[in-house]
């Protein structure tokens, strides 16, 4: 175990944001089992001492899905609390969110209400719909879960499972009970949308900021999200576009998603490009740009 993480950790570090430490720990304890129970806690220390920026998970399913006695939100919590009185550096909770059938949105939102009383972002992690009638159907249940985990505060982050359907075939052939049908598809083995795909593309245009005025002549400046991806959401970072005109040395006032910006000043022939962060939570940021 200490090969394997000296040998993969060191190797992304500051080129991933986040690890699974532990995988579905609630649903077996294999190195528990062999190697006692405090091997878990030194997992976490351990990933923790060859990377000390990245986020550290744990991860399981049916902590939100279904009810299942070994995974529920309080067994989920009994273990990170635990994890964490022990030293672990745990900076992440992981719910797979593998549904069958229709979710259970008021579930869904009490359990990760309960899951938030311990203060650390939580991912959808490999989100995706089995025993569905129709690709109309997972697109309504798609579009139903990422509206009630976008807007729940702790929820950070929502990555789909299998999102193309060449990965499918991969696992069908490993598993023909893994991803049959392509549970989480957006699009089909030309790369053309499916329905789920285009309900995707507008949850990201609605959940957008268009603005398009002109004020004064004079200084433009354009604010534009980056990565200018297709499937950034699939991050949770949602993205603001805005152009307007204004005087020189006037400000500029907008509201804006938390993300990372990219703000282009072009004035007299010349151009700055800047970077900027908008953080989580209420508040006002101020940006100066100097040419």
């Amino acid at each position: 175990m200490q090969r394997r993480m000296n040998s993969a950790v060191p190797r992304y570090r500051d080129k991933v944001q986040h690890w699974d430490v532990i995988n579905e720990p609630l649903h077996g304890n294999y190195f528990g089992q062999r190697l006692g129970e405090d091997v878990h806690s030194w997992m976490f220390k351990a990933a923790r001492a060859l990377d000390p920026n990245v986020q550290l998970f744990l991860n399981d399913y049916n902590t939100v899905e279904q009810c299942d006695r070994g995974a529920n939100p309080e067994v989920y919590l009994e273990k990170v609390w635990n994890l964490n009185a022990s030293g672990a550096p745990v900076t992440g909770i992981g719910v797979e969110a593998h549904y069958s059938g229709e979710p259970q949105l008021v579930r869904l939102k009490h359990d990760l209400n309960r899951l938030a009383m311990a203060k650390l972002p939580i991912w959808l992690t490999e989100l995706d719909f089995s025993e569905v009638e129709s690709d109309d159907q997972r697109a309504d249940y798609l579009e139903a879960v990422m509206r009630e985990s976008f807007a729940h505060p702790s929820v950070a982050g929502i990555v789909l499972w299998s999102a193309g359907r060449s990965t499918c075939a991969y696992y069908k052939d490993i598993d023909p009970g893994m991803c049959n049908p392509c549970d989480a598809c957006l699009a089909d083995s030309s790369f053309k949308d499916n329905e789920a795909g285009r309900r995707y593309v507008r949850l990201r245009k609605e959940w957008s900021t268009h603005v398009s005025r002109v004020l004064w002549l004079g200084k433009a400046m354009k604010v534009s999200p980056f990565p200018k991806t297709r499937y950034q959401a699939l991050r949770a970072e949602w993205s603001t576009h805005f152009a307007r005109r204004t005087r020189l040395g006037l400000p500029l006032s907008f509201t804006a998603f938390h993300g990372r910006y990219r703000v282009r000043v072009s004035f007299r022939g010349q151009q700055v490009e800047r970077f900027f962060d908008v953080p989580k939570g209420a508040g006002r940021l101020n940006v100066a740009v100097q040419l």
